[in-house]
């Protein structure tokens, strides 16, 4: 049976208005941006394809450049949240 989700967790965070711009900067790296000036800050988390958090940074600025060399080679999932809003997108690491 599955657990209930932690309290806290994305799935109590509503999907934001507008769409996260993610793209690649180079082979490690992301450069992200929350849409508009929706918020200044956010909680960044990167999360691989079986849901384990690889990377999150608390209070990241709302655009701007990860550099992911750290981690393996794949397909991530990229989670910001500023109070009850909630962006994702998708990036890849060659």
């Amino acid at each position: 049976t599955d657990a209930p989700p932690e309290e806290g967790s994305a799935l109590d965070a509503a999907p934001a208005a507008g769409r996260l711009s993610v793209s690649a900067a180079g082979p490690r790296e992301i450069r992200y941006a929350v849409p508009g000036a929706a918020a200044a800050r956010v909680d960044l988390q990167v999360v691989d394809l079986a849901g384990r958090i690889a990377f999150e940074r608390a209070s990241a600025p709302a655009s701007g450049l990860l550099d992911l060399s750290g981690l393996p080679s794949g397909s991530y999932v990229l989670r910001l949240r500023s109070g009850a809003s909630l962006w994702t997108g998708l990036a890849a690491l060659r």
